[in-house]
């Protein structure tokens, strides 16, 4: 039996983290299952790359992240399902990405994940520069606990630079 690939980044969640630990953690279950996407097995990397990345956040109305989900998904976006404040309040927030069979590295996919608890638009280690994930609106910063009295923590990503 194929499963999709939500299906069984599902699955490795449940895998990985005991119950009780799955809410507490979601920002920490997102990144590891962007940074799986991205890394994958040599047979998906072959396959799909992942171009764009986004941090969708919307007020408290769960109808709103409903309609925003649809919304990005109607427009190609895949939209994972999770709430990243599910269970501790705040903000509903969502992550989005695009993908494309493009093998070109310097074509625009992304090939790093990371998280920050600063928020910058950017920031370079090791000479790499990683860039702040874009939001679906200017009145949401990024930050994945928005609203939860949580640390502040920010998306970023890396595509690779010509040589």
């Amino acid at each position: 039996m194929k499963t999709s690939k939500q299906q069984h980044l599902t699955m490795l969640r449940h895998r990985l983290l005991p119950e009780r630990s799955r809410r507490a953690t979601g920002w920490h279950v997102l990144m590891l299952m962007l940074a799986l996407l991205i890394g994958g097995s040599p047979q998906a990397r072959a396959q799909e790359y992942i171009t764009d990345v986004i941090v969708l956040g919307c007020g408290i109305s769960g109808l709103d992240a409903k309609n925003l989900r649809n919304e990005y998904t109607n427009k190609g976006w895949t939209v994972l399902e999770q709430d990243l404040n599910q269970g501790n309040g705040g903000w509903y927030v969502h992550i989005a990405y695009k993908t494309s069979s493009t093998a070109n590295p310097y074509s625009g996919y992304i090939t790093d994940i990371c998280a920050s608890n600063k928020k910058v638009d950017s920031f370079t280690s090791d000479g790499r520069t990683y860039y702040k994930a874009p939001t679906n609106d200017s009145k949401f910063d990024g930050d994945l606990n928005r609203g939860s009295n949580g640390n502040d923590i920010y998306l970023l990503h890396l595509r690779p630079q010509e040589p």
